[in-house]
């Protein structure tokens, strides 16, 4: 750290320039302002101290002088006067002096002004170091950076706004901010003159104009800057190019809409394997009674060749005499057989096998009319059937874990999308089932209330957790384990109400078990 002495008195200056280096410190002298000034510009000079009164250039020019000549870091300038009066202390100051010292010298007191003058600096390097460091991270930044004044001129932007909208930063500083966004409604402008006002900061999203006028959709959070007095001096923004966030958005809709349908036709897949158990048990009775029908229509066939046989035999002959071993036969055959009771049970197989065809019948057409693939048309439906029919095609997913109680009120007829309802059924079904632990109970009540269809569907299931019910039809939400569902079947199911100028609500408890009630219009004059 080097220090100037510049002092026209030859004594003065060796004086100092020795009790300096005995401190320890590097020392350059110059006999006059102009000298100084020279040494000054010509070296790097760290403290200067120089004396007042001076021919030529006297020691306040000399502070004014250093003060215009800009480096890299601070100068700390001490005066050496006779003068102690306030004002020409003050005067002083004013032209940059940093601190005086008056005749004659103390040396102790030039000692810790010294002291001063060497932290001094160092606080301004340290400074000037955080300074560069910062405007590297806002030169840096990914996030476009300007500042304006309280009139909305820009004073600074940074290189990553430059290259957002298309300008360099001589062509944007002096610029008003408003004449590169988008105007703003008046509701917008006033938010933001209130937050300012409060001191607080804003964010919002907001068009930015490119240079050759295309929009750029930002995110913008703007800060207020507060002068020494604590006015508003200005406002920090900080603009985000959100293009990509607004196009991946579109994009997520996009998926989201695909996995809508994947979820339907997951759903389906799932019911599909449980309506193929629920077909296969009647066509597996089916298939068994017709076997067993089979063995008996060859015994039959056995009684029947022996009559005929007999029958042919004595006509041949006329004597039924000869034939007492043969008929003994034939009889002992029909005991064997039990014949009233091949007459009854033929009947009884019959009729079951009819009955299992006929589920079969149900259970097919049933999930055609939940499934009813390209059905955008509502039609009058009963909803006390939609639900029997969904229950029918769920069944395999519930039969084994509960109890179902059915409380149908007398309902007229609606005009719906009976296929959405459907899968809105079906999902709350199907996940009731999968929240009872062993064996429980499933409730379904319909009743007509004012202009409304009132459908619950409840569970004796684990429950809900308080903290789960205000996102349980949010997209994308579940407490499933992962692969183990979408989460998009209950935000499928409040969109499917919604749709139909309806509601949807959840009461839970964790452990308490979950009650779904499903409110549709009865007259759905928007369907």
């Amino acid at each position: 750290m080097s220090i100037l002495i510049v002092d026209d008195s030859p004594v003065t200056r060796e004086l100092l320039s020795n009790t300096l280096k005995k401190w320890g410190q590097t020392v350059l002298t110059a006999n006059d302002g102009l000298d100084g000034l020279e040494k000054y510009k010509n070296n790097d000079i760290s403290i200067v101290i120089t004396d007042w009164i001076m021919p030529g250039m006297d020691g306040l020019a000399l502070c004014e002088e250093i003060r215009k000549f800009i480096k890299n870091k601070y100068t700390y300038i001490i005066i050496i006067t006779a003068k102690d009066q306030s004002s020409d202390i003050k005067e002083a100051f004013n032209k940059g002096a940093d601190d005086y010292i008056t005749k004659p010298i103390d040396m102790e007191r030039l000692r810790v002004s010294i002291k001063t003058a060497r932290r001094i600096i160092s606080l301004s390097e340290n400074l000037n170091h955080e300074i560069d460091k910062n405007r590297i991270l806002l030169e840096n930044m990914k996030e476009g950076l300007l500042m304006v004044n309280e009139g909305g001129t820009l004073t600074f932007v940074n290189e990553s706004l430059c290259k957002m909208i298309g300008y360099t930063r001589e062509e944007l500083i002096g610029k008003n901010i408003n004449s590169i966004h988008e105007k703003e409604d008046e509701e917008v402008i006033a938010r933001k003159v209130n937050r300012r006002r409060e001191g607080l900061g804003d964010s919002y999203e907001l068009n930015y104009i490119t240079k050759e006028g295309s929009l750029i959709p930002t995110l913008v959070s703007a800060k207020p800057v507060l002068n020494s007095s604590g006015m508003h001096d200005g406002a920090v923004v900080v603009i985000t190019d959100i293009s990509k966030i607004k196009q991946a958005e579109q994009e997520r809709k996009l998926i989201e809409a695909q996995l809508r349908q994947s979820d339907k036709m997951a759903s389906i897949g799932q019911l599909a394997a449980g309506v193929a158990h629920e077909i296969n048990n009647p066509t597996g009775f089916v298939s068994s009674n017709l076997n067993t029908l089979s063995a008996y229509i060859k015994d039959y066939n056995i009684i029947i060749d022996r009559y005929q046989a007999l029958a042919t035999q004595m006509e041949n002959s006329g004597r039924s005499a000869d034939y007492a071993d043969f008929l003994q036969e034939i009889k002992e055959q029909e005991a064997n057989m039990d014949i009233g009771f091949l007459k009854e049970d033929i009947s009884q197989l019959i009729h079951e096998s009819l009955e299992g065809t006929e589920r079969i019948k149900k259970i097919v057409q049933d999930l055609k009319d939940f499934a009813h693939p390209g059905e955008d048309k509502p039609r009058f439906t009963d909803i006390n059937r939609c639900l029997d029919s969904t229950l029918n095609i769920v069944w395999n997913e519930i039969k084994y874990k509960a109890q179902v109680n059915k409380e149908y009120g007398e309902l007229p007829e609606i005009l719906c999308h009976p296929q959405q309802l459907n899968q809105v059924f079906a999902n709350i079904m199907v996940n009731a089932a999968q929240a009872i632990t062993g064996h429980g109970e499933i409730g379904i009540r319909t009743s007509l209330s004012d202009e409304n269809i009132v459908i619950k569907i409840s569970d004796t299931g684990s429950g809900i957790a308080r903290e789960h019910l205000s996102k349980i039809f949010d997209p994308f939400f579940t407490t499933k384990d992962v692969g183990k569902g979408t989460g998009l079947g209950l935000n499928v199911a409040y969109n499917i109400i919604k749709k139909h100028n309806g509601k949807i609500s959840v009461e839970s408890e964790k452990g308490c078990g979950t009650t779904f009630t499903i409110l549709v219009p009865v007259n759905n004059t928007d369907e």
